[in-house]
């Protein structure tokens, strides 16, 4: 299985909206479930200041997404927000590990 991490584009809309809508992707954040398909299409392709949106691809399909997003506030300074969708294909993939 190759698994690809890469930016999202516009056209994942429909792929994120179904990651999304898995139940534990929805579990315990603010949104609403099962988020229509024309939200993803304009959250992707009007993304908000300081969001970067990646897609993991299991040979070639969308399966997971990442958010992260840096806001700055007068009280806290700068934070560092990530969130995660789960797959909708089980994937083991080791992307990270200390020296």
């Amino acid at each position: 299985m190759k698994i690809t991490i890469r930016a999202t584009e516009p056209a994942d809309y429909e792929a994120i909206r179904e990651t999304m809508s898995q139940p534990n992707a929805i579990r315990g954040t603010m949104q609403l479930p099962f988020p229509a398909a024309e939200m993803w299409r304009k959250r992707l392709a009007e993304p908000a200041e300081n969001t970067h949106l990646l897609v993991a691809e299991a040979d070639g399909k969308v399966v997971a997404n990442l958010g992260l997003l840096r806001r700055e506030t007068p009280h806290v300074g700068a934070t560092l927000c990530l969130w995660a969708s789960s797959c909708t294909t089980p994937i083991t993939a080791k992307v990270w590990a200390p020296h």
